[in-house]
């Protein structure tokens, strides 16, 4: 009874790991030394959105939105 336990531990063991390995191997091999062909644009500048979460803060609110107003990012991206 131990032999068959051990034995059927071992083969889900096996399983388990070298499943994922072979997976990987797989991978690495055919698919993931291909060029990918992406060219950054530098001058890319996405549109983004200011999010000021405040609870009690009346007295410092003020100084952050001047803050955020003083950013150089470009206005009509904001």
């Amino acid at each position: 009874m131990i032999n068959h336990l051990t034995t059927l531990a071992i083969i889900l063991a096996l399983t388990h790991f070298a499943t994922p390995l072979t997976y990987y191997h797989y991978m690495k091999t055919k698919h993931l030394n291909k060029p990918w062909n992406i060219k950054a644009n530098e001058n890319y500048k996405p549109k983004i959105t200011i999010i000021i979460p405040t609870y009690n803060e009346a007295k410092f609110i003020w100084n952050k939105l001047n803050n955020i107003y003083t950013q150089k990012y470009p206005r009509n991206r904001v």
